[in-house]
């Protein structure tokens, strides 16, 4: 069939039709290195099948005129038009004759899966290759699994961010030619990649398939090895809390997250012999006529072979005339996508009157008052930070794309150099052209649940901003309305200490109750937790003062926030309250004694909670309850890091000690168990459902009553809590059936 191409029989006239990955991958399979065996359909194919969807046609005629009928710049318009351009390609069907030959082709490797890879170039353009842009899919190998594989992966050519950066560019939508190279798939012992810069090769290793590192989900070991005398420089031992492995029973995906062991979080993946291969595979490729700057890897071992064998899957075609490194991979810490100049901050303690609009921040770390001066930012990396780390929290409450954790990327990149941003992936790229001269930040918007869920689902917010979209989710209110936050919007460039001065009180309280209006408004009737105010707390470490213990100290703040809760109970407000940061029984006792003189004890639906985060909430708990404490939230950041000694600044510190942990799940089950106990809710608004989704089946069995989320992570954690939900009631169905099974049989 003209439409397929197997690897190993690629020619140089071929190349406009296999685009350049595949290519590139032909050429060292012929020339004998171990490359994963594959097929490519043909960039015609994508055109052909096109061509069949007659209700596309006025689509793509206003795409290819998009500076006349679309404002690429406006992403509701932008996002509205992708979406409709998806549909028509994934309800569309691929001729059956087609779909046969395929099949007939892949059944010769007999693999448990398939994998799609999308190999796309671009004519009449500098940069013709696109590699690592859009994520493979994975399929079995029969027809209708393919079909679907396929059209998914077409459909990711027209998403909203691809369309917005080809006309940046001013690349013509029929210039651009989509190829796609399928391999089989295998469970790998481990993979990652190899990138070559200044005689230096750069390998990264994780266990598991490629999926935990294309989507940066892990901290992979890195290794820098001199090529010349084949030595390891320098090796650093990563954060792999998980893994993928195939799911054959593709219920619901085809791959599945599984947690690494603790033997494997805290070794390295890669034994010397296997850093050898790698090497000496550098440095041959770094001598080819046209050297491979970089390419992916993985290590299996069949039954039949006695040892591991290491091979080749995907290549960046594109060469290196600099020695710059052209890429760097750090945690995905907020989603998103952004192509912005760059300014680099070397010392974030001092602060900044401003920051140009527009423009990606480097820096070493964040901290939340650095909020205001980021409101036009297009994104943000940093060199330290977890997935928890301030820098991460305040681009999700942004809604701008974050990668933390690449170690000295301040010195690496320069203030107005232009980047590619991937927070999705949790990758940074110099961008291929100096003509990109907009910003981008697009984000897929979550689709609405359609089933009622029995564990409410709630938000962490803090930013007015971001409620025009946080109102459409399907949420049960707002979990945790971060005060911190939301109140450096009041500050204008003034201390808090000159805003509680006996002159401007009274207006800062007012600005401080109009604030809070917005989202009282914004949910009604549905309910709002507001943590007051914890200060000290956001710009220090855990140790010391901070939360409710200041309040003692001085309550002037506490007291402000309390007048503004009166002012809007009495408006009809659905609020309550949550304590930061509770260190005893007699803090929680003085902090409700101000609560009954403010008179907010007289409002029926408000209710006092505390956040469970400091450890000795797991004794005093029944404590509290009996001395008026109506609900606690779990924040499972700073209980991790209180249980375990870490830091969420310090990746290194943090490796293995993270929310999974059996110590932080065994705490938090009790927590929920005494909570139930004491009469009293129990919510959970820290990241640990995000992070490891897995947790939520052990939530939703052991009672817990909500779970607050960033917007972003809403329709992941709607769809994990509604499988669970649907599992308990499953077993307590089979369960009910058994024991009526044993009544009738006695």
């Amino acid at each position: 069939m003209s439409n397929l191409y197997w690897l190993e029989q690629i020619q140089q006239n071929d190349y406009p039709l296999v685009g350049g990955q595949a290519f590139a991958l032909s050429q060292l399979l012929q020339d004998g290195y171990p490359v994963v065996p594959g097929f490519v359909i043909a960039t015609n194919i994508l055109e052909e099948f096109l061509e069949t969807l007659g209700e596309l046609e006025p689509l793509l005629i206003d795409l290819a005129n998009s500076h006349i009928y679309v404002n690429v710049d406006d992403s509701e318009a932008l996002q509205l038009l992708a979406q409709q351009i998806c549909q028509a390609i994934t309800a569309a069907s691929i001729p059956p004759e087609w779909l046969s030959s395929w099949m007939s082709a892949a059944q010769v490797w007999q693999a448990d899966a398939l994998i799609l890879r999308p190999c796309v170039h671009c004519l009449n353009h500098s940069s013709q290759d696109f590699v690592g842009w859009w994520e493979s899919q994975v399929c079995f190998d029969h027809d209708d699994s393919l079909e679907s594989a396929l059209k998914q992966t077409w459909s990711e050519l027209f998403r909203a961010s691809s369309l917005f950066y080809f006309q940046r560019q001013g690349i013509a939508l029929e210039d651009l030619k989509m190829a796609i190279l399928v391999q089989p798939l295998h469970d790998t012992i481990a993979s990652g990649n190899v990138s070559i810069y200044q005689q230096q090769a750069q390998i990264q290793a994780t266990w598991g398939l490629e999926k935990s590192l294309t989507t940066a989900e892990v901290m992979p070991d890195s290794y820098r090895v001199q090529l010349e005398s084949g030595t390891v420089q320098r090796q650093s031992l990563g954060q792999k809390i998980s893994g993928y492995r195939l799911n054959l029973a593709a219920n619901p995906q085809f791959l599945e997250r599984y947690l690494l062991s603790e033997t494997q979080q805290n070794q390295y993946v890669l034994e010397q012999e296997s850093i050898t291969q790698l090497t000496s595979m550098a440095q041959s490729l770094s001598q080819q006529v046209s050297p491979v700057s970089s390419w992916q890897w993985t290590l299996s071992k069949a039954q039949e072979e006695s040892t591991p064998k290491l091979q080749i899957t995907q290549v960046d075609s594109t060469t290196t005339e600099s020695s710059q490194e052209l890429s760097w991979q750090g945690l995905a810490a907020s989603p998103g996508i952004a192509i912005a100049p760059v300014q680099v901050i070397l010392n974030p303690e001092e602060k900044q009157k401003q920051i140009p609009p527009h423009q990606i921040l480097v820096t070493n770390h964040l901290t939340p008052d650095w909020l205001p001066l980021l409101k036009q930012a297009a994104g943000i990396i940093t060199e330290q930070g977890s997935l928890t780390s301030h820098a991460a929290i305040l681009a999700r409450e942004l809604g701008i794309p974050a990668v933390v954790s690449i170690p000295d990327i301040t010195q690496l990149l320069t203030t107005g150099e232009l980047v590619r941003l991937d927070g999705e992936r949790g990758e940074v790229m110099r961008a291929m052209t100096q003509e990109v001269e907009s910003t981008l930040t697009l984000k897929e918007s979550p689709q609405a649940a359609a089933l009622p869920l029995a564990t409410r689902l709630m938000l962490n917010i803090s930013q007015p901003s971001s409620l025009a979209t946080a109102t459409s989710l399907p949420v049960d209110g707002i979990g945790l309305l971060r005060s911190e936050l939301m109140m450096l919007n009041l500050l204008e460039n003034q201390t808090l200490d000159w805003w509680l001065q006996p002159q401007q009180k009274n207006i800062f309280q007012e600005n401080l109750t109009q604030l809070i209006q917005q989202f009282v408004s914004a949910f009604a009737p549905r309910p709002i937790f507001y943590r007051s105010c914890d200060w000290y707390h956001q710009r220090s470490s855990l140790v010391g003062k901070g939360g409710t213990l200041n309040y003692y100290q001085d309550s002037t703040l506490f007291d402000a926030e309390l007048a503004a809760l009166v002012q809007l109970q009495r408006q009809g407000a659905n609020l309550k309250l949550i304590l930061p940061f509770v260190r005893s029984v007699a803090e929680f006792r003085f902090c409700y004694h101000r609560i009954e003189q403010a008179g907010l004890l007289s409002f029926p639906r408000f209710e006092v909670w505390i956040m469970a985060e400091v450890p000795s909430v797991l004794w005093l708990l029944p404590e509290y309850a009996q001395a008026g404490v109506q609900g606690i939230a779990i924040g499972s950041n700073d209980l991790t890091q209180l249980l375990l000694g870490t830091n969420r600044e310090e990746v290194e510190i943090a490796s293995g000690l993270n929310e999974s942990h059996p110590v932080v799940l065994q705490a938090i089950e009790k927590l929920i168990t005494m909570a139930k106990t004491a009469g009293i809710s129990c919510s959970i608004c820290g990241q640990a459902p995000v992070q490891y989704p897995e947790i939520i089946d052990d939530l939703v069995r052991w009672g817990i009553d909500a779970i607050s989320v960033e917007p972003e992570a809403v329709e992941a954690t709607y769809n994990y809590i509604a499988r669970a939900e649907k599992r308990l009631l499953l077993e307590a169905a089979r369960q009910s059936l058994h024991v009526k099974q044993a009544r009738d049989e006695d």
